[in-house]
């Protein structure tokens, strides 16, 4: 009973067998037909190979001449003065002379396939229609929409080896509206597997171009895929130019940027996915630059600019990255070669709706230079302007929702050294301007919530317009925490609650050293006003110590008549200020408080000891 079944199974694996050794034995004689019966009078069989070719490519196919050039099991074939015909019957390539090697594989799938198809000193005329079409002497070889009938490009790209050596090559892309290409001495090798395609392109451009170049590729695609179907490649793509013309180069890509001139090496890699482009790492080391990043902006001129350029794009955004990049402006700004990255959310039509920013170090003053030229937003780019900023940011880290110029949300944290930020004066007469700073360092963490700093000043100064007749206060240092707060205004209640505080403060200069707490708040009102929103409501408490009694006056702020102010710089020569204390409280639009009845309505005192 047990026997039973083994015996089905070994006459069963011995039936299998017999019908494998049966069809590899059909195979091998169909191959020793092929190869001592046909290719010996391989002439008589130019009509059938024609036709069969002309079924295979699509197209129709003349042959002048064809013979056998090898002995081995492989046979190779050399193929001359080959024509492929277009649909008016005239030849649309003429191909000199074409080496083949026939593929065993052409019994298996009854497709003429070939291990290597070498093509000497080919003139090849490619072309892009307005469409996207891809045309190769006259003929579609894929591009076309999806649906439409690929033939051509199916059968290249099943071929095991295609190889063109000497040949020239003219571009012509009518999609961008650029003059012809023409490529010389060019060298090209495309292999082709079940899933696998890989390629590379040597030429030789016109001289206004550049010199020699290099494409190399290496993709895959979907196992049922047609393989001519390239919107479904995959893979990586690498490019090299030691020297290009990027002018010329633009008029062939479509950039997300203004490039008019510039000339140097390019070095890149490509990643693609379904066709389409998703990263990119490119090296440059151009000179003579200009570019313009937005239609409303000025034009960026660069004497040499070097360094990487990653980029990254998925289907919420894109990813920018600079590495060890640095530029020199044509008007001889210096950038020094540094890194930074930014990544931004942004969908297919749509504008952005958030993004992040890092970079180890940042130039200030380069970047309120070339503001005007970079897209960061109008109201950023203002504020650059007004506040004319110098010194070095590190650790720089920021996120946001929203438009740049006005997120919903942000967070950032940075240090900053040697910080110099310009004052304004207020554009209301008789009130405090906007302070400004010299060579300050701050440690400073912000939210759309409000943040905190740290801020050091050693041999810096203040600038406080509208507070002292001296706007300028020198300071030999400065130490001080710093604390605000936005709090949202309820629903249609108008603009948030803004409030700042000082803390632990202590300074010291040539007139005096001192300490001091505050904290200033937006007023509960609108405007410019008694009450309103600004000049806002103070809290300040102070002590001085060993100042100099003569240069009292210089510290008496503006809101103190002006009479007061210089009798007291008349009248006080000499002496010294061994301790003080000072307060101020209440809306700063009634400073220094004539009118106060209580100290709820406005406090402002100074007690001082003097010798």
């Amino acid at each position: 009973a047990l026997a039973s079944p083994w015996a089905a199974l070994r006459w069963l694996s011995r039936a299998l067998l017999g019908v494998v050794l049966a069809a590899w034995s059909l195979l091998l004689i169909a191959w020793l037909i092929l190869h001592w019966g046909i290719l010996p009078h391989i002439e008589r069989w130019k009509p059938q190979i024609e036709a069969r070719a002309s079924q295979a490519l699509g197209v129709p196919l003349r042959i002048g001449g064809i013979s056998v050039t090898s002995s081995g099991w492989v046979p190779a074939l050399e193929l001359r003065d080959v024509s492929l015909l277009d649909a008016r019957q005239q030849p649309a390539l003429v191909l000199p002379r074409v080496a083949a090697a026939v593929s065993p594989r052409s019994l298996l799938t009854w497709q003429l396939r070939f291990e290597q198809l070498l093509i000497e000193g080919a003139q090849l005329e490619v072309r892009r229609d307005p469409q996207g079409r891809l045309f190769v002497a006259g003929l579609e070889f894929g591009g076309a929409p999806a649906g439409e009938d690929t033939q051509l490009a199916d059968w290249f790209f099943t071929q095991h080896e295609f190889v063109i050596r000497h040949g020239t090559l003219r571009w012509t892309d009518e999609l961008q509206g650029a003059p012809t290409l023409t490529l010389t001495d060019v060298q090209l090798l495309v292999r082709n597997g079940l899933r696998q395609h890989t390629l590379r392109l040597d030429a030789t451009p016109d001289a206004a171009w550049g010199e020699r170049f290099t494409l190399m590729g290496r993709f895959t695609q979907p196992l049922l895929a047609r393989g001519g179907d390239w919107r479904r490649w995959s893979g990586q793509l690498y490019a090299s130019a030691p020297r290009v013309d990027v002018s010329e180069l633009r008029r062939h890509l479509q950039l997300p940027f203004e490039l008019t001139r510039g000339d140097g090496a390019l070095r890149g890699w490509f990643e693609l996915r379904d066709g389409q482009p998703r990263a990119a790492t490119v090296d440059v080391a151009l000179q003579a630059v200009s570019l313009r990043l937005g239609a409303a902006l000025e034009a960026l001129d660069f004497a040499q600019v070097e360094g990487r350029l990653v980029a990254q794009r998925n289907d919420d955004g894109m990813s920018l990255a600079l590495q060890r990049f640095g530029f020199v402006t044509g008007d001889g700004i210096r950038w020094p070669r540094g890194d930074l990255a930014a990544a931004w959310r942004q969908r297919s039509g749509q504008p952005a709706s958030g993004g992040e920013f890092s970079a180890p170090r940042l130039d200030l003053g380069l970047m309120a230079q070339v503001a005007s030229r970079v897209p960061l937003g109008e109201a950023v780019r203002k504020l650059l302007g007004e506040l004319a900023p110098q010194g070095v940011v590190s650790d720089l880290a920021a996120t946001w929702d929203g438009p740049l110029d006005a997120p919903t949300r942000y967070q950032a944290k940075a240090t900053l050294s040697g910080l110099t930020l310009a004052s304004r004066p207020s554009a209301e007469p008789g009130f405090v301007g906007r302070p400004g700073l010299r060579d300050a360092d701050l440690q400073i963490t912000a939210s759309e919530v409000g943040g905190q700093a740290q801020l050091r000043l050693n041999g810096g100064a203040v600038e406080l317009p509208g507070v002292f007749e001296e706007a300028l206060l020198p300071l030999d240092t400065l130490d001080a925490q710093l604390a605000w707060k936005i709090e949202a205004a309820k629903a249609g209640a108008g603009l948030p609650k803004v409030s700042v505080q000082v803390k632990s403060a202590r300074f010291a200069n040539a007139d005096a050293q001192g300490e001091l707490s505050a904290t200033w708040s937006t007023g509960p009102g609108a405007g410019l006003a008694k009450g309103g929103r600004y000049p806002g409501l103070l809290e300040l408490d102070g002590k001085l110590a060993d100042g100099v009694a003569a240069r009292t006056a210089r510290y008496l702020p503006l809101g103190i008549p002006a009479g007061t102010r210089g009798y007291v710089e008349r009248a006080v020569r000499s002496g010294k200020l061994a301790s003080a204390t000072f307060r101020v409280k209440g809306d700063l639009w009634d400073f220094p408080f004539y009118t106060a009845r209580n100290t709820r309505e406005g406090e402002f005192r100074i007690a001082a000891r003097m010798e």
